[in-house]
């Protein structure tokens, strides 16, 4: 079942669209606007990557290491 009970649970929702996972990246060190809303989350991660060094691409991967495992738990 979904976790925060607003939508079908996918990847994009997990990782991107939930309003619960927006406001943790938002409020994350990287400061992470979710603005395009037809955009999958492998292009996302892929486009992002680019444009980061290695110190933020391992808090995004421990982002989303922490997201999943709370989703999990």
């Amino acid at each position: 079942f979904p976790c925060c009970g607003e939508k079908e649970e996918n990847m994009e929702h997990l990782f991107l669209r939930c309003n619960d996972v927006r406001r943790v990246w938002f409020g994350s060190q990287l400061g992470v606007r979710i603005n395009q809303p037809n955009m999958s989350s492998n292009l996302w991660l892929s486009k992002w990557l680019r444009k980061i060094d290695d110190v933020a691409a391992q808090q995004v991967f421990g982002l989303l290491w922490s997201i999943r495992r709370n989703r999990n738990d």
